[in-house]
This record gives C-alpha cells, structure tokens and sequence, in this order.
C-alpha cells in the first residue's frame, strides 16, 4: 500500500511544473536619456546628443520584486542587443535610435529557460520632428 501511494504520489509531482510563473503579471519600465560627456547642465536644449543611456527595469507585480535588466549606451543611428541573466530569468533588451536622434524603438523579451514569460515593443519620439 505504501508502495502505491508513494508511486502515485511521484506520477502526480512529475507531471506538475517545478516552476510557477506568478499570477500577478510584470511590468516592463524603459528609460532613455541623453548622456553629455561634458554633463552640460543644458544637453536637453542641444540639437545634438551624443551619446543616449537606456535602462530597463521589470517589476513583478505579486511581490514588487525589480529585476534590473541591461544598460545599453549609444549613439544616434545605432542598434544594440544586451542579455542579462537574473535569478533564473534572461532579459533581452534591444534598443535603437534613429540616426536624426529624434525616434527610439525598443523591445523588451524575458525569458525561462525557452519560455517567454513577457514581451514588450515600442517606440517613442524623442523630439519634434524638424521640419521638412
């Protein structure tokens, strides 16, 4: 009989995830911001940057855990991947900014294991347009 609970009991455990994603989700939070070599108090006036410090932050909302994922560092007209490991989660960020320094577009992914457990894409406009 013992026999028999206990191979029941290994059949039901190896059938169930080791893991559980939790039930509250993630928020995916990215930040891009001008960086001057000079610290010129006055870069966001400038119509040139040179160079643009992206970060990104997820949150797990059931326990506001913040996982802090790769800083990118680029320049205008660039692209860039970085891979970040965290307590068992890879974070893929991959941002670029357009060579007018005027659009950012980003993509968030983060993964266990091959599984994508968030995925964020977006873009954004880092300044008016100049007129054409």
């Amino acid at each position: 009989m013992k026999q028999m609970l206990a191979v029941a009991v290994l059949s039901l455990a190896s059938t169930m995830p080791l893991i559980h994603e939790p039930a509250g989700g993630y928020a995916v939070s990215v930040k891009i911001r001008p960086e001057s070599v000079a610290n010129n108090p006055y870069e966001l006036l400038a119509r040139e940057r040179t160079t643009y410090v992206c970060t990104v932050d997820v949150t797990e909302l059931a326990t506001k855990t913040v996982m802090t994922g790769p800083k990118v560092v680029l320049q205008a007209g660039e692209k860039q991947m970085r891979t970040k490991e965290i307590n068992g989660y890879a974070i893929t960020y991959i941002v670029s900014v357009s060579g007018n320094a005027e659009q950012a577009t980003w993509d968030v992914v983060m993964k266990r294991g091959v599984s994508v457990v968030t995925r964020q894409h977006s873009e954004a406009m880092l300044r008016v347009p100049a007129a054409r």
